[in-house]
């Protein structure tokens, strides 16, 4: 697999059975309603968390995340998450994932020169372990500068396009490798919500 920057708006093999894409699929009075209510959730600590994979222990790393991090812990906003998991998951036969759990969904807010570097979002230390992620892009293209998201996949980098209107759902393979690029104006907002299940077999 040869590496470099993909076509942002043309699926990558790769991508088929691991990534997909809703553009545009929350109302925008829905964001907007999430942005009210996650502002004026309390603001976690440091510069946002990041998670041992051997222990399990939670840290920051200011060099790896640096982004202001606001947990839902329950209500509608997981219903909702729920209900775009089995929009996908549900509907294609390649996924079907087992999942039965859901982390407390995490209400993300990047300013100017805020960045999470290549992560993937697996835990294997406790289980259930994380099987997919789900993330609502909150934000207008137009809010701001930089931020794209990024996969990368054996050095291949790509930045899907379809998942950059405001209410795009993205939905993957916890295993994935990917980022946000630091913001260079404006501010992004964003959802993200991790669904647990018994180990892969």
């Amino acid at each position: 697999m040869a590496s470099g920057i993909l076509d942002p708006h043309t699926y990558p093999a790769w991508a088929e059975d691991t990534i997909k894409i809703m553009s545009a699929r929350v109302p925008i009075d829905v964001c907007d309603r999430i942005k009210f209510e996650g502002q004026i959730l309390p603001k976690l600590e440091g510069t946002g968390p990041l998670h041992n994979n051997q222990t399990g222990d939670r840290y920051f790393d200011p060099t790896i995340r640096a982004v202001s991090v606001r947990f839902f812990e329950f209500g509608w906003t997981h219903d909702l998450m729920k209900a775009l998991l089995r929009e996908t998951n549900d509907s294609d036969e390649k996924w079907k994932y087992i999942v039965t759990d859901l982390d407390p969904v995490q209400y993300c807010i990047y300013d100017k020169n805020d960045f999470f570097e290549w992560h993937s979002d697996l835990r294997l230390v406790r289980s259930p372990i994380r099987k997919v992620s789900l993330v609502i892009q909150l934000s207008e293209p137009t809010d701001h500068t930089g931020g794209a998201f990024e996969f990368n996949v054996g050095g291949q980098i790509w930045q899907p396009e379809a998942f950059k209107p405001k209410g795009s759902v993205i939905v993957f393979t916890s295993t994935m490798l990917h980022r946000v690029n630091p913001i260079k104006s404006g501010t992004r907002h964003s959802l993200t919500a991790w669904f647990k299940g018994p180990p892969l077999r």
